[in-house]
């Protein structure tokens, strides 16, 4: 529930200026990120493709970061749910 009250006040707050969207991205870590994946699987199918959406709109460093990104979403990929 957090995660989707966070994702819309960025969006509400992204159309309206500049400095919430610095502001979104900087929030948008690899600490912020990495926590939501080591525990993703603890949340609903819905909340998971919340998490899914967080993740697209990260960009990793490097290509390590890129696997481990792969690395912990893997099992989900296989997940019986195509959402």
């Amino acid at each position: 529930n957090c995660l989707s009250a966070l994702q819309e006040i960025w969006s509400a707050e992204a159309s309206s200026s500049e400095e919430a969207s610095m502001e979104r991205d900087a929030l948008l870590s690899k600490t912020i990120v990495y926590y939501f994946l080591n525990r993703i699987r603890e949340f609903s199918e819905w909340a998971q493709c919340l998490v899914l959406e967080l993740v697209a709109k990260y960009v990793p460093s490097d290509n390590s970061e890129v696997f481990d990104i792969m690395n912990l979403l893997e099992d989900r990929l296989q997940h019986a749910n195509g959402a």
